[in-house]
C-alpha cells in the first residue's frame, strides 16, 4: 500500500528493503536483517517488523499463520486474536488486517498482520508492552506513516544517519553496521552497487588525504584509473577497467561490453563523515548508476 508519509511526532524515517515507517528517535535498531527489524529503547524492545513478498495472493493465509507461529515459538506463548481499534483501521486504509496479542513470563505484545494485495506484501508488526508500554495513540501515529512499496520503481533506504534511493531491481545481498563503518551491497544481474559510510572523518583523515584513504581501501584503483576532483562536494571520482589483459580490453571495448569499476568518495565536514558510492558492471550500466544514484545517497 502506497501512502504519503508525514511526520506526526518527533520521529525519524526508517526505510528498509521495501518498507517505510517513522519511529520515535529514542528507538534504536537492535536487529537489522533483510526482512526483519527490531527496535528498542533504554527499557527494552519496542517494535518488531517482519515481512515477506508473496508470489501469489492466495499464499496469504498460510503466510500469516506461519508468521504468527514463529512469534509463538520464539516467546513460548499462545497467540490470541485481538480486535483492531477503528482509529488503526482508518489510518491503514485498504490493508487486509488481522490483530493479535500474546503474553509470556518475560514479555508481552500486541500487534497486527497486514496484507497489501497490490504489492503482495505480508507484514507483521508487534509492539512490546511489558516494560515501557507503547500506548495506542503512539501506535496509531506510527501506523499512519507505514507503507510497504513505492510506485516509481525506486526503493528508498534510510537507516541510522544515511539514506539512498536505488532502482527497485537492485537487491540487498549483504550489509554491515558498526560504530565506525556502514556498508550496504546490492546487485542487479551483473551490476553491483555498494554504499559506504565512515566516521569520524576527522580521525580517519588526520594523517592521510582522502585520495590515499580511498586507495588503501580499494586497491583496484591504484593503477590505470581516471581520477576526477569534484570540488563541489569535496570529493573524488575514480574509474578503471577491471580487465587486465590488453587484448581482452580491446575486444570488450569493441563489443561495448567493457567491465568497469567506478567510485565516488566525499568528505562531509559538517557531520564529520566520509561517504562512498561504488559500482561495478558494464560501461553503460555504470553510466546509469552515476546519473541516477550519484546525488541520491547522502547523510541525514
Amino acid at each position: 500500500m502506497v501512502k504519503k508519509t508525514k511526520e506526526p511526532f518527533n520521529g525519524k524515517k526508517i526505510a528498509w528493503n521495501g518498507i517505510q515507517v517513522i519511529l520515535p528517535r529514542s528507538w534504536q535498531p537492535a536487529v537489522i536483517d533483510p526482512f526483519h527489524l527490531l527496535f528498542e529503547d533504554d527499557s527494552g524492545p519496542t517494535i518488531e517488523i517482519r515481512w515477506s513478498r508473496l508470489k501469489q495472493n492466495r499464499d496469504v493465509p498460510s503466510t500469516i499463520y506461519r508468521k504468527l507461529q514463529q512469534t509463538a515459538k520464539s516467546y513460548k506463548c499462545k497467540i490470541q486474536e485481538k480486535s483492531i481499534p477503528n482509529a488503526w483501521k482508518k489510518v491503514l486504509g485498504g490493508y487486509e488486517i488481522k490483530g493479535f496479542r500474546w503474553h509470556s513470563k518475560e514479555s508481552s505484545a500486541k500487534g497486527l498482520v497486514l496484507h497489501c494485495s497490490i504489492c503482495r506484501t505480508v507484514t507483521l508488526l508487534q509492539f512490546y508492552q511489558s516494560r515501557n508500554r507503547v500506548d495506542d495513540k503512539l501506535i496509531e501515529q506510527i501506523l499512519s506513516t507505514f507503507c510497504d512499496h513505492q510506485d516509481n520503481n525506486t526503493t528508498h533506504w534510510a537507516m541510522y544517519d544515511i539514506k539512498a534511493d536505488l532502482p527497485s531491481r537492485f537487491e540487498l545481498i549483504k550489509h554491515h553496521f558498526s560504530a565506525g563503518a556502514f556498508q550496504l551491497d546490492f546487485k542487479a544481474k551483473d551490476t553491483k552497487v555498494s554504499l559506504y559510510r565512515f566516521a569520524p572523518a576527522s580521525i580517519l583523515l588526520s594523517d592521510i588525504s582522502l585520495y590515499k584513504f580511498a586507495l588503501l581501501r580499494w586497491p583496484v584503483y591504484r593503477s590505470q584509473s581516471v581520477v576526477k576532483d569534484i570540488s563541489t562536494i569535496n570529493g573524488l571520482e575514480y574509474q578503471t577497467c577491471l580487465e587486465t589483459n590488453f587484448y581482452t580490453k580491446i575486444a570488450l571495448r569493441l563489443l561495448c561490453r567493457r567491465k568497469e569499476a567506478w567510485l565516488r568518495i566525499w568528505h562531509m565536514k559538517g557531520p564529520n563523515r566520509i561517504l562512498a558510492l561504488r559500482a561495478e558492471g558494464h560501461h553503460d550500466h555504470i553510466k546509469e548508476i552515476v546519473s541516477t544514484l550519484g546525488d541520491n545517497f547522502s547523510h541525514v
